[in-house]
C-alpha cells in the first residue's frame, strides 16, 4: 500500500486515531462526498482496542475508495513527531 500522496496531490489529510473509531467513522462518512485526488485522506489507527467494528467499517470504505487510505498499527505506537508534511 502506498501511503504517500499521488503525483497530482496537493497534500494529504491525516487522521491519527486511538480508540475513537465511533467519532472517526462519522467524520469519514461526512468527508466521502468531498474526497478528491488532490487531497487524499490517510487514517492511521494506532493499535486501537475499542470500537473495532467502526474501524473495520472504515477499512472497508477505504478498500473501495482510492482517495482514502487506512493503516493499522498492531499495537500502540508512540510517536515522537506529531506531523510530518509532505510537499512536492
Amino acid at each position: 500500500m502506498n501511503l504517500l500522496p499521488n503525483e497530482n496531490a496537493v497534500g494529504t489529510v491525516c487522521f491519527m486515531t486511538f480508540n475513537r473509531g465511533h467519532i472517526l467513522l462519522k467524520t469519514i462518512k461526512k468527508l466521502l462526498p468531498r474526497l478528491n485526488h488532490q487531497w487524499p485522506v490517510l487514517v492511521v489507527n494506532n493499535g486501537s482496542t475499542r470500537y473495532t467494528q467502526e474501524y473495520k467499517e472504515i477499512e472497508k470504505i477505504a478498500a473501495s475508495c482510492k482517495d482514502l487510505n487506512y493503516y493499522r498499527h498492531k499495537k500502540l505506537f508512540f510517536l515522537t513527531e506529531i506531523f510530518v508534511p509532505f510537499l512536492s
